[in-house]
Formats: C-alpha cells, structure tokens, sequence
C-alpha cells in the first residue's frame, strides 16, 4: 500500500471513530431551598466543586463534573435540617433518575450565636459487648452533660474512628447515640474507613451510605465549621496515608469564597500518626482559623 492510500485510511478511521464516540453532556442539576414554604435566599449549595447561591427565589443550579454522589447544603447560621437521629439530613444522595434536588431547612428555636458543642474521638467499638460499654458509660455521661444546656443551641462533633476497623458496625453505632437527640456532625476516621478497595475512593463506600459526604461546611451563629478527610487509601490492603486531595482543595477554594471577611472558622479534621505531636493535638485537631479576605 502506498503511503498516499495509508493516510487516507487512516483519516477515514479517525473520521468514522469521532462520528461513534458519545459526547457526554455535562450534568445539570438544580433545585430549591425552602422553609417553612418561603424560600431562602444566599444557601450555599455544593455538588463536588461545582458551588453556588441559592437566589431570591431559593433556587440553585449546579454542573458538577461526572462521578459525584452528594448534593449537599452549607447549612447556614439560624437554621437547622431535618435529621435522622443524630445524623443531620444536609445531603441528597445524586440519583441517575433524578436533576431536581429540594430540601428544605427549619428555623432554629433558640439563638446560636452562642452554641455548645460536644466532641468525641477513637470510640472504635470492635464489637456489641463494647458498644454496650459505650452506651453505658459514655453515652450516659453525655446525657447528663447535656441537661446543663437546656434553651441552647447544641451540636455534637464525632471527630472520626467511631469504630476499630469495623464499619459493619455503623449501624449500632448510630443506635447507641440515638438517646442524645441532638445533631452530630462526624469526620471519617482511618479506622472508620472500608479496607481492601481498589483506590482511594472506594475506602468511603460504608461511612457515605450511612453518614454521607465526607468534605462539608456548616454554619453556627458567627462561626462556619468545615469538616474534610484527610485519609488517604493507598489501595493496598489497610495502608493509607495523612494526604488531602486537590479535589478537596479545590472545594475548600470554592466553600471559603462564600465565607465573609472576619468569620471565625473552624476546621475539623484527624490527627494522624507522624504530625508533630507538639504542635497538633492527637488524635484530631479543631483550628479556629479567622478569615482574612
């Protein structure tokens, strides 16, 4: 064959393949923010890093990018959302089926510009007899804590490793809280995670189905809380590694653009082995970080 022909060809091949491989649309989705019917206007709505304002009529839309899970408000000060249990409902899980996602926020009954929180870390519960243990004595105690703060704003942070390597145990882990009834906003711990994957992001499978994302913002009076996982699976049996992604980053990037100049911020992540122990707190760290714009 001569050359003249074989380029021929080969422009014809390439010609027929840019004629039969799909173009991906990218993905639209949109929806409202309510409460009590009215809408609220400057919620900040993220998919991913594709991040956005609700406007005057609640509504929002995002393109995120392809392979995201979670639709997920940054709950803003004043208000709270329906939960189950302990764990806030500020996050619809992404459906094939399904561009329009609503929710729907609720009036906080008390003032939080002065709020409480309760911190918890390394429970990792191994079995039901420590669960039993759990419930017993600390649940307990926290319950007694709590009648102190009666007429306050109340939230608790579960900072990650709620259980020792066994996310099947998720599911009482929750049970066990239920008697606090106040909401719980939980960072993944390298323990909380699901081993034996094959990448990174496999290792959130478990933690997401019962809790939900893992990278999120909320808000409490003059207060934004930013909760990230800074636990990377290497994809090899149990290993990971203290590492935050550039995905991450960049959603950060786009939650703190919304943050007003001068707001105290507060970001929650876990310590983990090899961070100087004398300049960061083990096995989690909450920074008050004041934003400078």
């Amino acid at each position: 064959m001569n050359h003249k022909r074989s380029n021929n060809v080969c422009w014809l091949l390439l010609l027929l393949l840019m004629n039969t491989v799909p173009v991906l649309a990218q993905q639209r989705i949109t929806g409202r923010v309510l409460c009590e019917g009215k809408a609220v206007k400057g919620v900040v709505v993220s998919c991913g890093t594709a991040t956005t304002r609700t406007d005057a009529t609640g509504k929002y839309t995002l393109y995120p990018d392809a392979g995201q899970q979670f639709v997920q408000l940054s709950v803003p000060a004043g208000y709270i959302t329906e939960r189950d249990t302990t764990i806030p409902r500020f996050f619809q899980k992404l459906k094939s089926t399904t561009s329009e996602y609503n929710f729907k926020l609720l009036r906080n009954p008390v003032n939080d510009d002065q709020h409480v929180f309760f911190a918890q870390a390394d429970v990792q519960v191994t079995s039901r007899e420590e669960l039993a243990t759990y419930r017993e004595e600390v649940v307990s105690d926290m319950r007694s804590h709590l009648s102190q703060f009666k007429g306050k704003d109340v939230f608790g942070v579960d900072l990650g490793d709620m259980v020792g390597d066994m996310p099947d145990l998720f599911p009482e882990y929750i049970s066990s809280m239920s008697p606090l009834n106040i909401p719980f906003f939980r960072a993944i711990g390298n323990h909380d995670m699901s081993y034996w994957g094959r990448s990174f992001e496999t290792s959130e499978r478990t933690f997401n189905n019962y809790f939900g994302p893992t990278v999120y913002s909320f808000n409490k009076g003059k207060a934004h809380y930013i909760v990230i996982n800074n636990n990377f699976y290497v994809g090899r049996d149990y290993f990971y590694m203290g590492y935050v992604d550039e995905k991450t980053m960049r959603w950060l990037e786009q939650d703190l653009s919304f943050v007003p100049k001068g707001t105290l911020v507060f970001l929650i992540f876990i310590s983990l082995p090899g961070c100087s122990q004398s300049s960061i707190p083990s096995p989690t760290i909450i920074l008050p970080l004041p934003i400078k714009q």
